[in-house]
């Protein structure tokens, strides 16, 4: 028993096989096109935040941190932080009243550029 086609591989294979490498060409130029699209779009979202904006914001995170201080100054009023509830909450207002201190600093250097992302690829 002798076969012509034997151990040969089937013409249809070849054919999804040729099919899949297309597929995946297909894929990697739209890919690629992606790519520069959203490369063009970052460098083009890039603007300065006006000035009274960020004066605004400025007077914003001042009060907020005023606000924070003050809940944070009646609750360090008490010597003794007996459960781990007073703990958490002390340690939470530090990092936020922390955090703020950075932000407004940062922001009354001046010049502030605004840079948006797009997050959609």
């Amino acid at each position: 028993m002798k076969k012509e086609d034997y151990g040969q591989v089937p013409r249809y294979l070849n054919q999804v096989k040729d099919e899949i490498e297309r597929e995946n060409s297909m894929i990697e130029e739209f890919v690629r096109q992606n790519h520069n699209i959203m490369e063009e779009d970052s460098r083009d979202r890039v603007e300065p935040m006006d000035e009274d904006e960020r004066l605004a914001l400025v007077d914003a995170l001042k009060s907020k941190w005023d606000h924070v201080n003050a809940k944070y100054q009646k609750l360090c009023h008490n010597v003794v932080f007996d459960t781990l509830g007073k703990v958490r909450r002390k340690e939470t207002f530090e990092k936020e009243l922390t955090q703020l201190e950075k932000d407004i600093q940062l922001l009354e250097k001046g010049h502030v550029v605004i840079s948006q992302k797009n997050d959609w690829y």
